[in-house]
């Protein structure tokens, strides 16, 4: 009997063959029979088994040439015959049958001649089904996939790409089904190894058009999405990816030509923008296998799906994937190609950190994770990055600005400081060239305010910043970074004794000697200037039994003498360590005293000599008194021939005396020689022939010295210092000016000068001289710091010239000049008025600067002087932009203190505006607006003369109103699309409600601010009516947005109370505004 006969006798049991057509035609548009009742009762007139399923494939193998003459009615009942049979839902056959009925129906499109006729999609796809799904009838299903095999092969030049791809698709889900064991030879003994292999024929096949190619290819990826990977249990899952991989790279990869690389890599980009693509790990495996040119080109790829908005959902895809590609690096990853393509995708990873990206937390917390990588070839991709200059708008300036206006506002919600802090820090460790400036006000911004809890994630990238400064000899930035770690170390919070604890061993963390001094040249040495909080820091290592006798030991063994910061550690660690081994301490460190006497660091030495002399008390044995005896002659013969320098005479005197109580030397004639010799050094310094080191050794002598100085000593002081004196020295001898000042401050001091008017002139002029260097008028400010109330104000234009003239200076010059004006302030002795405001804001717009003088501007100033402020905070504008305007005129003193401003101020103006605005209260602030208020109504009554100038004051007073109008939390997209809502009034009803309770300001603030979005309407309408400036209404019209969400309570509030009519009238306008340019306007949604 034939294949046509025994299904024509199958067929004639129909008992309701009507039914059929109604079949067929829900296959042919691939739909589901509704009728389940009729389609069981249907196939009720017969029941297939193994036997009967098996011989119509045998059948059909026979008798192959018959199928293209069946009829269409037999077509339909076979076709629908196989469908039900290979029906999975209750009740269906046998998994056998199923299995049969598969592969019946894949021999049967086989058959070239009646492929057109029999393929259904449906069908296939219930074939692929069955074969996914019995797992556990391995016979059969060998006949399935050599079915599956058979229909590409045997049809190569003329099958559907799609069938190809379906068919590979279904070995790789087989193979994920039935992998029980790591492959190590693929030997078609087993149906996983039959399947790989028929895998790898049938992609190396002779057929070279690109779709076939990549239809073969692209299944090979599967196990990478989710919905493949869940097909195998857990436990295999590892051995699923291995398998495949070992597949890729010894079956695959070396029998592929230039072409099907090139598709591989296609092949690879396809799992990309599927949702169920999320095993970026094991995607890595198998990237790793590509050969170094297919690699490179799937990097390339990766940064280009970054940088395309038609991929944007998936963008957070791209980003985990390029981690996970970093974090498991080939072997060629140093390669100078591959390491361009890295660098490539890690830019357009920097373009997504911005807040106008959908998603920039993910894209900053995966460049968080990238620095924190530790690799040599994620190092050079890191340094070439930031060492580029020639991609301007992805370098690594322009993040770092980016980073810096982030701190003026709230992170994007969910990213961390920390996150922020690591990418900074990692980055410009590698950088070549720092932006000092930036950087210094980035750091102190990120890490100043923090506490230690919160700060601690980034303890060790900002301690490897800090050393790798260190190394370039850079100390602005690693002083900050020290004074950070100092201050989180001093701290209430419990967390910052593990910042104590941390900064203490990474001074003993290798207990070597080579350790002390690179710790000493660095920790240390950033800390001399702060040398009370290092008091403050060894206090509580103290408290938490850090410091032990062995650390002493290794210092004094690593001691060089002549190095002040070893010297310093040295004498913390002898001053707090509090243990009973302090007879050792001493034992180690008198045998390195007693000739060093005359080091540059006396100071130091003689405090570790006196705590020597307190901590033991007298108590020496033979050998150390001798030590002792030996050190109180060195230092009896440095005093008494003046060998030591006059500041540390004092404290050298005082030592003197106890070291003869502990030692019990009973003669004190010694001191009535120092005296009479120290009162001839006097003399001769005042009565012979002067020089520097003798002026300079008077007036230290008569300041610090317990020796008060003879009549004649005094009267001759006052000779040099009177008016005609000091003219005629700084005419005939000016280096000995210096010196002089010290005589200055010594006679304030003591208030024992008549002519100090006249020594305060000559600092007055010298303040103006060029000759003289910045230690000279640091020391100038020094002297003036000291002086009464009365004098300073006689000299507060001096003071006031000199905080100016001395911003533009090194960083420690800018915070002890601000800090002594700012004492003054507080002392009453200086009166700000509102024109000195300004002055005090302009030179210290500077990053490093504004730190320091922040309180002082914002604390100091009655609020009495907020109209007056506000008016020349105006004036302020108009002269940036030389624009002359009748109602806001320069007075005379502002006149004074704008044309001390630096020549290119007017490039830093946003920045000054920024600082100055940003820091005033709110009544300052309102006053400002109204003022601007008028300013733009004039504009809009014709009243401002228009010019270029015009246009870019108008630019400058939207800066004035945008950054007034800050929202919280908020993206420009997100402002965008709050703001258009309001003006179309899409807004809740317990909005409005909520409106009045959310009002917590003043009626005349709420006032204000209702009119300036008047204002901004008014003027925007008058541009768009008269067609003016496309670029300023765009802006204006995005500055609208801003404030009406800002402020969206006090708008809502006026609304609904109908406050003023004016306001519906402006929104009705500017919704019909949006309805006309809506695409233009959601194309270019910012500000």
């Amino acid at each position: 009997m034939s294949f046509i006969e025994l299904i024509e006798r199958q067929r004639s049991n129909l008992k309701n063959e009507d039914f059929v057509a109604s079949l067929y035609n829900d296959m042919l548009t691939e739909k589901e029979c509704e009728d389940q009742e009729n389609l069981i009762q249907y196939f009720l007139h017969t029941e297939p088994d193994q036997v009967y399923m098996q011989n119509l494939v045998s059948l059909l193998e026979e008798n192959a040439e018959e199928i293209v003459a069946m009829v269409p009615d037999l077509k339909a009942y076979l076709l629908t015959f196989l469908k039900f049979c290979m029906r999975k839902e209750e009740p269906c056959y046998s998994k056998q049958v199923r299995l049969l009925a598969a592969t019946l129906y894949i021999k049967l499109i086989s058959i070239s001649a009646a492929r057109e006729r029999f393929l259904k999609n449906q069908l296939l796809s219930c074939c692929i089904t069955v074969a996914i799904d019995v797992t556990d009838k391995e016979a059969l299903l060998h006949q399935l996939v050599n079915a599956l095999f058979s229909l590409v092969v045997d049809n190569v030049n003329d099958i559907n790409p799609i069938i190809a791809q379906v068919v590979n698709g279904a070995f790789c889900v087989i193979i994920i089904r039935n992998s029980k064991q790591p492959l190590i030879t693929f030997d078609n003994t087993d149906l996983v190894s039959k399947c790989f292999l028929y895998i790898k024929n049938i992609i190396q096949l002779e057929r070279h058009d690109d779709a076939f190619i990549l239809a073969t290819l692209s299944p090979i990826f599967h196990p990478l999405l989710k919905t493949y990977y869940t097909l195998s249990e857990s436990s295999t899952t590892m051995i699923v990816v291995r398998n495949f991989q070992v597949f890729i790279s010894k079956l695959i990869i070396p029998k592929l030509n230039d072409k099907q690389q090139k598709h591989l890599v296609s092949a690879f980009i396809k799992v990309w923008d599927n949702p169920d693509f999320v095993n970026f790990d094991d995607a890595v495996l198998f990237l790793n296998k590509f050969p170094i040119d297919s690699y490179t080109e799937a990097i390339r790829k990766m940064g280009l799906f970054l940088l395309s908005k038609n991929h944007e959902p998936f963008h957070v895809n791209m980003l985990n994937l390029f981690l996970a590609t970093l974090s498991r690096l080939p072997e060629f990853s140093e390669r100078e190609k591959v390491l361009l393509a890295y660098e490539l995708a890690l830019r357009y990873n920097v373009m997504l950190c911005h807040d106008t990206c959908k998603n920039p937390k993910k894209a900053i917390e995966i460049l968080c994770r990238i620095c924190q990588l530790h690799s040599p070839a994620v190092h050079s991709i890191i340094c070439n990055y930031v060492n580029k200059d020639s991609f301007e708008t992805i370098s690594l300036t322009p993040l770092l600005r980016y980073f810096l206006q982030s701190t003026r506002k709230k992170w994007v919600s969910g990213v961390t400081t920390n996150q922020i802090t690591t990418i900074v820090c990692i980055m410009i460790s590698n950088a070549n060239e720092i932006r000092q400036q930036l950087v210094y006000e980035l750091l102190h911004a990120l890490c100043w305010d923090s506490t230690p809890f919160s700060l601690k994630p980034s303890l060790y990238v900002l301690e490897e910043l800090f050393l790798k400064l260190k190394s370039k000899k850079e100390n602005v930035i690693t002083k900050l970074i020290m004074k950070i770690f100092l201050k989180m170390a001093l701290h209430t919070d419990a967390t910052s004794q593990e910042y104590v604890t941390h900064i203490y061993n990474a001074l003993f963390r290798s207990k070597t000697i080579n350790n002390i001094v690179f710790s000493c040249n660095n920790y240390i040495d950033a800390l001399l200037e702060e040398e009370e909080q290092l008091e403050a820091f060894f206090e509580k290592c103290t408290k938490l039994r850090l410091i032990k006798p062995e650390h002493v030991e290794m210092t004094i063994n690593a001691m060089d003498f002549e190095n002040e910061a070893q010297l310093l550690l040295l004498k913390h660690l002898i001053s707090y360590t509090k243990y009973k081994e302090v007879r050792t301490v001493c034992q180690y460190t008198l045998a390195n005293l007693r000739n060093i006497i005359l080091s540059e660091n006396f100071k130091h030495i003689l405090f570790i000599y006196y705590t020597i002399l307190v901590n033991m008390k007298g108590n020496f044995m033979e050998n150390e008194l001798s030590e002792m005896e030996a050190i109180y002659s060195n230092l009896y013969e440095c005093v008494a021939h003046q060998k030591i320098r006059i500041e540390s005479f004092q404290n050298a005197y005082v030592v003197l005396k106890k070291s003869q109580l502990y030692l019990q030397i009973l003669d004190n004639t010694i001191f009535e020689d120092i005296n009479r010799s120290y009162m001839e050094k006097l003399e001769s310094a005042l009565f012979g022939e002067r020089s520097i080191t003798q002026l300079y050794f008077a007036s230290e002598l008569m300041l610090r010295g317990k020796i008060l100085a003879t009549d004649k000593c005094r009267k001759k002081i006052a000779e040099l210092t009177t008016y005609e004196g000091l003219l005629q020295i700084k005419e005939n001898e000016p280096e000995l000016w210096f010196p002089l000042l010290h005589l200055a401050e010594t006679l304030t001091m003591m208030k024992k000068s008549g002519n100090l008017e006249h020594i305060l002139r000559t600092i007055n002029m010298s303040m103006r001289s060029g000759k003289y260097t910045t230690t000279h008028k640091i020391y100038l400010l020094k002297v003036l710091h000291t002086l009464s109330e009365e004098i300073t104000r006689d000299f507060e234009d001096l003071i006031l010239y000199s905080f100016q003239e001395l911003a533009d200076e090194d960083m420690a010059l800018k915070k002890l000049v601000s800090t002594f004006v700012e004492e003054l302030v507080e002392k009453e002795y200086l009166k700000l008025t509102s024109e000195q405001y300004f002055l005090f804001v302009i030179p210290i717009t500077h990053p490093d600067g504004r730190y320091f003088v922040k309180d002082l501007l914002t604390k100091r100033f009655v609020f009495s002087q907020a109209s007056v402020i506000a008016r020349h905070f105006v004036s302020f504008i108009l002269y940036m932009n030389v624009y002359k305007h009748e109602s806001h005129p320069i007075t005379d003193d502002f006149k004074k203190v704008i044309k001390k401003l630096r020549p290119n101020i007017a490039e830093d103006r946003q920045d000054c505006y920024n600082f100055m605005f940003v820091y005033l209260p709110v009544k300052y602030k309102m006053n400002i607006l109204t003022e601007l208020n008028e300013i733009l109504m004039q504009y809009v009554n014709l009243k401002l003369q228009h010019t270029n100038k015009l246009i870019l004051l108008l630019e400058d007073l939207l800066f004035i109103y945008k950054i007034s109008s800050y929202v919280e939390d908020c993206t420009i997209s997100e402002v965008f699309k709050r703001g258009i809502k309001i003006i179309k009034k899409e807004w809740r009803k317990n909005d409005t409600e909520n409106a009045t309770a959310e009002l917590n300001i003043n009626p005349d603030t709420h006032n204000k601010i209702i009119k300036v979005i008047q204002t901004l309407m008014i003027t925007f309408f008058f541009n768009e009516e008269e067609h003016r400036n496309v670029s300023f209404r765009k802006k204006l019209f995005y500055l609208i947005l801003h404030w009406i969400v800002a402020y969206k309570p006090n708008v809502l509030h006026s609304i609904q109370h109908n406050d003023d009519d004016d306001l519906n009238t402006y929104f009705n306008k500017l919704d019909k505004f949006y309805a006309k340019y809506k695409d233009e306007i959601n194309q270019h949604a910012e500000f």
